[in-house]
């Protein structure tokens, strides 16, 4: 069985705010989304010279459904973050797929 692959993009906007005193600049965001509550926590802080994206979200509505077969409590609140440094990334595929926009 061969694997595939499959790179793709996402495009959104997102507005952030300073923290004060510090070098940090977090989402800002009016209340929950979605059946889930969905509260996105993601920031950036400043290491060393450059920016680091730290990715969260948050559910809060742990009882809903965000579609049939997958509930709230089904969802990944694991922080990734994201930043310039390059890292080996073992993906065990035999191909590469680009999607299209």
């Amino acid at each position: 069985m061969t694997r595939t692959c499959v790179i793709s993009t996402n495009t959104y906007r997102q507005s952030f705010r300073k923290v004060d005193g510090a070098d940090v600049w977090v989402v800002t965001q009016e209340g929950s989304e979605g059946p889930c509550g969905m509260i996105n926590v993601s920031r950036f802080e400043r290491e060393d010279m450059f920016w680091v994206y730290y990715a969260k979200k948050v559910v809060t509505n742990r009882s809903g459904e965000l579609m049939p077969g997958f509930k709230c409590t089904d969802y990944d609140e694991s922080e990734y973050k994201l930043d310039w440094k390059s890292r080996p990334l073992n993906l065990s595929c035999d191909y590469v797929k680009f999607a299209p926009f």
